[in-house]
């Protein structure tokens, strides 16, 4: 169940076995989803959707619109993503994510999460779940820091380290 004041995910994904669970996932802990099937339908949804997602659930391996052939129509939305200031958690079963570092370092990538150990990791749900959060938390203070002075973007990271530092 969600209130007013969740946070909007928007999920990018193909197939509607990950489009259904991450949705019934992410409600479940409070999240808003919004849901977009291809790079057309992701444009369409980044146009409509107000206000704008917190955060993007990507897949990279989405069929391309424009050739059958290029499976990885994904970085495309990553690019819109970009544009308009909305991270993103890539999810693929198709990335060796051995060799995920140039997708990792894109600005507006907070993480990756390889689809393939869903069914061999039981916690893969909780991992998800806390980059979600760590995402989530981090666009918060992304957020905060806008428009702040140098100095009191220090004294944000401060009181944040503290704060983190006590709940552990």
């Amino acid at each position: 169940m969600t209130n007013d004041n969740a946070k909007t995910i928007l999920i990018i994904e193909d197939e509607k076995f990950w489009q259904n669970g991450l949705k019934k996932l992410l409600e479940r802990k409070g999240f808003k989803v919004a849901q977009a099937y291809d790079y057309s339908d992701a444009i369409s949804q980044l146009q409509n959707l107000n206000p704008k997602p917190t955060l993007a659930i990507v897949d990279i391996g989405l069929p391309s619109s424009a050739s059958p052939d290029n499976v990885y129509d994904g970085f495309h939305v990553l690019k819109a993503l970009q544009k308009q200031c909305i991270y993103a958690i890539v999810l693929s079963g198709k990335l060796d994510l051995a060799n995920s570092t140039p997708i990792s370092e894109r600005p507006e990538v907070l993480g990756v999460v390889d689809k393939i150990h869903f069914g061999s990791d039981p916690d893969f749900s909780e991992i998800f779940l806390d980059k979600v959060n760590e995402a989530v938390n981090f666009v918060e203070v992304s957020q905060l820091a806008e428009g702040l002075t140098p100095e009191q973007q220090s004294r944000l990271i401060d009181i944040l380290l503290d704060s983190s530092i006590s709940s552990v």
